[in-house]
């Protein structure tokens, strides 16, 4: 009788869990046929009688989820987690714990072909299948004690990239990650440590420490981050949504940049796809490179020069190294390995206002002068301040910051520019692709820091250093005036976000010299409004109404 009560108690058990597992789906059937070769008795009629059956379950059941963020969540359901050790975890066994639906991690353990079925279920529904392999990076790189602190990573000991795939931000924001994440010498080797918060479909939810062991093979101590490694502008603001990821390092002894994680545009690239093909593009990302925004190379070589625009100010930028070397030769990402996270501090808030500003613009021979009226306030000199975003500390030794500031001439400086600023333009060798003359690429505005290295940068040839660009006849010279234009409404543009203004609230003043002939006058107007449109990045800007031409001699009364 014991036995006989033991066997009911794991029977109820049984049929619990069952019910359990099986609560709130239903079921449907149909007939089939199908020849037993059974003898001709009556008994055996029922036996024929044989039907397949099918669960009509929308919603998924699981046990170990990931809870996508809120800015991702009308796109993607949910992360869904396999791992065998979570199991001894939770005091449980593999048959206890259900991955996907009617599979356990049992199952997975059975039939190592079941990982396949199950990512592609996931991905039907709207969730991001992992493991612990596709969450770790494949190698992990801890930076030199001597460089300069990331400020977003742990400050103790040796700074690591944090070795953990840009997928996962989708259900980690980078304050989460950083928290969650760490790393500590372990022998000869290093152990890597994320805490993750699994939640069942129901809500329910455990704490379950994933660790990854990375051995001296697959430790790289030899990169470090280049200085050239920074986002511009540092701002956020509703009505903003032009920023730029620079990047200017070498493959050799530096960490190059892969996936840019950029919320915005993410958010893009999923609202132009369906359920499968959201969780797709979030999967590829873990093992390829993917563009997100627009995409700038500007030198392709072992050294590295870079330029990515966004819609948002990246959150993140997922590095890879080269570990062959490939001499002066460009290492493309599939012959990378990935070595984890480097993570930017937030911009800074902006507060949105309603207030207006005229803008007048000087586009001098020798020098260019800016500056605004805010509603009817008096004139004051525009200066650019240094909204150069750093994940690093650029330190306060002069020597330092000087460092930063050459590292950047050929971006915007991270220094304070006053004005008046010298009218120079210098050119890349990389050639521009399209026709809009954008800011930045194949020419930038050359701020002078200091004479010395202007002097050293004369001689150049391939990049040369442009002068006159105001009195130049030809469409070539014109084209340059367009570039100078340009990149100063951007910077421009840049410095009245920080202070709250709308660009529907803008207006621009152009000064041009009485001298100018009829057609060269025309030409300016026509290369000048096209630069406003092209320097705010907005083609539905007003320009015809909102900018407005006035000789030297009137402009300097009203705002010089």
């Amino acid at each position: 009788m014991e036995v006989f009560n033991a066997v009911m108690g794991r029977l109820q058990e049984f049929k619990k869990s069952c019910d359990a597992k099986s609560s709130g789906i239903s079921f449907s059937s149909q007939p089939t046929r199908i020849n037993l070769n059974l003898p001709a008795q009556p008994v055996y009629d029922k036996l024929t009688e044989i039907f397949v059956g099918a669960t009509d379950q929308q919603d998924a059941k699981f046990d170990c989820g990931l809870e996508t963020r809120p800015e991702f969540k009308d796109h993607i359901k949910g992360g869904i987690f396999a791992d065998f050790r979570v199991a001894k975890s939770m005091g449980k066994t593999l048959s206890d714990i259900r991955i996907w639906n009617n599979y356990s991690l049992n199952s997975l353990r059975q039939d190592e072909a079941l990982a396949k079925t199950i990512k592609d279920q996931c991905q039907n529904l709207g969730y991001l299948y992992l493991t612990p392999e596709t969450i770790f990076t494949e190698k992990l790189v801890i930076l030199p004690g001597d460089t300069r602190k990331l400020k977003e990573h742990n400050k103790d000991g040796n700074q690591f990239a944090y070795p953990i795939n840009s997928s996962m931000l989708m259900f980690m924001d980078p304050k989460s990650l950083s928290t969650n994440c760490s790393v500590s010498p372990d022998g000869d080797n290093y152990k890597a440590i994320l805490y993750l918060e699994l939640k069942t479909e129901a809500g329910n939810s455990m704490s379950y420490t994933l660790e990854k062991i990375y051995k001296a093979k697959d430790i790289v101590k030899n990169r470090t981050v280049p200085l050239g490694f920074s986002i511009w502008p540092d701002i956020k603001i509703e009505d903003w949504s032009q920023y730029y990821f620079f990047y200017d390092g070498n493959a050799q002894v530096n960490i190059l940049p892969k996936n840019i994680f950029s919320v915005n545009d993410i958010r893009n690239k999923l609202e132009k796809l369906n359920t499968a093909d959201k969780v797709k593009f979030v999967d590829t990302m873990i093992n390829s490179h993917q563009a997100i925004g627009e995409e700038i190379q500007i030198q392709k070589t072992a050294a590295v020069t870079e330029l990515r625009l966004l819609k948002s100010s990246p959150e993140a930028v997922l590095c890879n190294v080269a570990t062959q070397s490939a001499g002066k030769s460009y290492v493309e990402h599939n012959k990378r390995v990935d070595v984890g996270l480097i993570l930017f501090p937030d911009p800074q808030q902006a507060q949105e206002t309603n207030n207006q500003w005229s803008i007048g613009i000087d586009f001098g021979t020798t020098n260019s002068c800016i500056y605004f009226k805010e509603n009817n306030e008096n004139p004051k000199e525009l200066n650019f301040k240094n909204r150069i975003n750093l994940p690093y500390d650029p330190g306060t030794e002069e020597e330092e910051i000087e460092e930063v500031m050459q590292a950047h001439k050929e971006f915007v400086p991270s220094r304070l520019v006053n004005v008046p600023f010298m009218t120079i333009l210098r050119e890349r060798s990389y050639k521009e692709s399209s026709v809009e003359n954008l800011p930045f690429r194949s020419n930038f505005i050359y701020y002078v820091d200091q004479v010395l290295y202007a002097i050293q940068d004369l001689p150049d040839d391939k990049r040369p250093l442009k002068f006159n660009l105001k009195w130049g006849d030809d469409e070539q010279s014109r084209t340059k005036i367009q570039y100078f234009l340009s990149q100063t409404i951007l910077q421009t543009a840049v410095e009245a976000a920080a202070n709250g203004i709308k660009k529907e609230n803008l207006t621009f003043n152009f000064s041009y010299p009485e001298a100018y002939s009829p057609d060269r006058l025309r030409a300016f107007r026509r290369i000048t409004k096209r630069s406003v449109n092209v320097g705010l990045g907005d083609e539905d800007f007003k320009t015809q109404e909102k900018t407005s031409f006035l000789t030297e001699s009137i402009s300097s009364a009203l705002y010089f």
